[in-house]
């Protein structure tokens, strides 16, 4: 489905971001789920993110893997190291900003988990900033 092996599959690095516990209120009353979120990437360029929702955790951890497997995409890079061009986005009040940066200069202050999805993932050298008025999620 994928085009790839079980070996390159198997060689796949995967990173769990967030696995937190979900509420769905029903008439029958509360029913209680685990979400995750999970990133998927061979370090040379092939990358991809999945979530999935199950009762148990590791359950859900397995589905966004598979899921994220699934959807997994290439993204061009500039001589192997780096974007092409600076990136920004939008997502409610939270904004995104990928600039590009020469061998050697890379910024750590960033968060953990970010760091580790796009280091793991895609890109060597690039420099991000979020701008968010909730930022609970990146903590």
């Amino acid at each position: 489905m994928t085009g790839l092996t079980t070996q390159e599959i198997r060689a796949l690095q995967k990173k769990v971001l967030i696995v937190k516990r979900v509420v769905n209120q029903t008439s029958k009353g509360r029913m209680f789920s685990m979400y995750s979120l999970v990133v998927v990437g061979n370090g040379n360029g092939l990358a991809s993110y999945g979530e999935g929702k199950h009762e148990e955790a590791a359950n859900s951890v397995r589905k966004a893997t598979n899921q994220a497997i699934k959807n997994l995409q290439y993204f061009h890079r500039y001589n192997d190291r780096t974007l092409y061009h600076d990136i920004e986005y939008k997502f409610h009040s939270t904004r995104l900003k990928l600039m590009v940066r020469p061998p050697g200069i890379f910024c750590l202050s960033i968060y953990s988990s970010i760091y580790l999805s796009i280091n793991s993932s895609i890109y060597i050298y690039i420099y991000f900033r979020i701008w968010s008025e909730n930022k609970s999620l990146y903590t």
